[in-house]
């Protein structure tokens, strides 16, 4: 019986932050698009609160999802220190 064996992993974080401030100059609406009328900090806190995300990252218009799952590829090679002609398969999940 052959085993798989995970060696490596990689991850891509693309360098663009939008942080929770950034979102609290907008208006929010409910799903009926109707304007919630509760200040833009508190919305943007009670996200934060309920979901822990106080950032997010975004890649340029450059990059598409198979472009930022090479790279991802690439420092999973190098994590795991091998040969990439050694490589049967590589899972991307």
């Amino acid at each position: 019986m052959q085993r798989t064996v995970i060696t490596g992993s990689g991850a891509y974080i693309p360098p663009h932050i939008k942080t929770n401030r950034d979102f609290t100059v907008h208006d929010f609406y409910d799903e009926a698009h109707e304007r919630i009328h509760a200040a833009p900090t508190d919305i943007v806190e009670k996200f934060r609160d309920i979901t822990g995300i106080e950032e997010r990252r975004y890649a340029g218009n450059e990059f598409n999802a198979s472009d930022m799952a090479t790279i991802a590829a690439k420092h999973a090679i190098e994590d795991a220190g091998i040969d990439p002609e050694t490589i049967d398969q590589i899972i991307v999940a």
